[in-house]
C-alpha cells in the first residue's frame, strides 16, 4: 500500500495507537521552568492525519533566541498565571496561530514525556519541554492568524511526510562550538582540518499537505511551497518521533508497518523494526570520526536487538495499558554501522595485543 495515500481506516489505527500511548494530560510536574507545546492533529481532505508546524521568524541579529528561523510546533513559556501545563499550551497556541483548542472542536488526547531543553549542547538545568497532543473533533479547521512578530509561516503536513525513507541531512548553520563546547578552545581552521566541522543533522523536509495548507506571515518574504525552509529536526523532531514511537506498543505489528511512518518492517518474531536517527555526527567529514560514530550507532542497534536495552519503555503513568503483551520494537540494523563496530573493536584488540607484545 502507498503510504502517501493512507486510508481513513489506516489513519484511525495510527490515531488510536497514539491516543493509547499518551500520558494523562492532568499530570503535574515540579519544574518551574517549562515550555509547553501542542502537536495539533486533524484529518485532511483525503482522511490522512495532518499535523500543524510553524516556522519561527528569522532574526540573524537575535543572539538570545537560538530557535530563530526554526521549525517547531506552536507553544511557549509558562506564565505564573497559567493554571496548568495544558492551559499554557492552549494559551500559547491561541496567541501564536489564533487557534482555539478548547472543546468541543478540539480534544486534548494526552501529553508526551517531558524533554530537557539544551543550550550550546548542554541541558539547561530545570528547563523542560512539555508536548501535548490535540485532535480536531468537529467542523472545518478555522483560518490561522499568525503572530507576525514571531512567526514567518505555518503549515499543515501529512504524517506520512515523516516516512523514514524521506529522512535527509543538513549542515548546521550555527558554529560547531555551540553544539560541542569543548571545541571553543580550537580555531575554526583546525576544526575543519580534522573534520569536526561542519556537523550534519537528520531532518525531514516538510511539504505542505495541500494547496491551502500554507499560511505565510504578511511580514515574511518566504516563498510559497518553501520546502527546504521547513526543516523538521532537533527537539521538535524528537518530540514528534516520541508520539509515533509511543503508539507502536498499542498497535498490531502489521497495522504499525502499514500506518506508522517510522516502521520499516516486522521480523519473524513479530518485532517491529523502526528507523530512528540516533546521532547528529553520523555524516561528519573526518573518516575516522565517522567510523567511530557509526560504530556507536551499531552498538546501540545491536544492544536493542539483543534485548540488552529496550528502545522504548512503557511508563506506568500512561492512561492506557495494553490488554495483551505490548508489541515489541527495535532499531533497524545497518550493515555499515556493524562493520564499523567490528573494525573499531578489532582495532582496539589488535592494538592491545601489540602493546602487550612490546612489553
Amino acid at each position: 500500500m502507498n503510504r502517501e495515500l493512507m486510508s481513513m481506516d489506516t489513519s484511525a489505527k495510527l490515531l488510536m495507537g497514539i491516543t493509547r500511548g499518551l500520558k494523562d494530560s492532568a499530570i503535574k510536574s515540579g519544574s518551574k521552568k517549562r515550555a509547553c507545546t501542542a502537536i495539533v492533529l486533524r484529518h485532511g481532505s483525503s482522511g490522512e492525519l495532518e499535523a500543524l508546524f510553524i516556522l519561527r521568524a528569522s532574526n540573524r541579529t537575535d543572539r538570545v533566541d537560538r530557535w530563530s528561523g526554526h521549525v517547531a510546533v506552536p507553544g511557549g513559556h509558562q506564565d505564573a498565571t497559567d493554571s496548568s501545563d495544558m492551559h499554557t499550551a492552549i494559551r500559547e497556541v491561541q496567541e501564536e496561530v489564533g487557534l482555539d483548542l478548547s472543546p468541543p472542536r478540539f480534544e486534548c488526547l494526552g501529553r508526551l514525556d517531558d524533554r530537557n531543553v539544551s543550550k550550546r549542547g548542554r541541558p539547561i538545568n530545570g528547563f523542560l519541554l512539555s508536548p501535548f497532543v490535540f485532535e480536531q473533533k468537529q467542523g472545518g479547521t478555522p483560518d490561522l492568524t499568525l503572530q507576525e512578530a514571531e512567526l514567518a509561516g505555518a503549515r499543515w503536513v501529512k504524517l506520512s511526510a515523516l516516512h523514514h525513507t524521506k529522512l535527509r541531512r543538513f549542515e548546521l548553520s550555527c558554529p560547531v562550538q555551540e553544539m560541542l563546547p569543548f571545541t571553543t578552545y580550537f580555531p575554526n581552521l583546525l576544526l575543519r582540518l580534522v573534520g569536526l566541522t561542519p556537523i550534519y543533522w537528520p531532518m525531514y523536509p516538510l511539504t505542505p499537505a495541500g494547496p491551502s495548507a500554507d499560511v505565510i506571515s504578511k511580514s515574511s518574504n518566504l516563498p510559497p511551497n518553501a520546502q527546504w525552509d521547513y526543516r523538521l529536526w532537533g527537539l521538535t523532531l524528537r518530540a514528534v518521533q516520541d508520539m509515533l514511537l509511543q503508539a507502536i506498543p498499542y498497535m498490531d505489528p502489521k497495522d504499525a508497518q502499514e500506518a506508522n511512518p517510522l516502521v520499516s518492517g516486522v521480523d519473524k518474531q513479530g518485532t517491529v523494526i523502526v528507523e530512528v536517527p540516533t546521532w547528529p555526527m553520523y555524516d561528519i567529514c573526518n573518516p575516522a570520526v565517522q567510523v567511530l560514530s557509526r560504530a556507536w550507532c551499531g552498538y546501540k542497534e545491536l544492544s536493542q536487538c539483543w534485548g540488552a536495552k529496550p528502545l522504548f519503555n512503557l511508563p506506568s503513568v500512561h492512561i492506557h495499558q495494553p490488554s495483551e503483551k505490548p508489541t515489541q520494537m527495535r532499531m533497524a540494523i545497518h550493515p555499515a554501522n556493524v562493520v564499523s563496530l567490528v573494525a573499531v573493536v578489532g582495532g582496539c584488540m589488535l592494538l592491545g595485543a601489540l602493546m602487550r607484545k612490546g612489553n
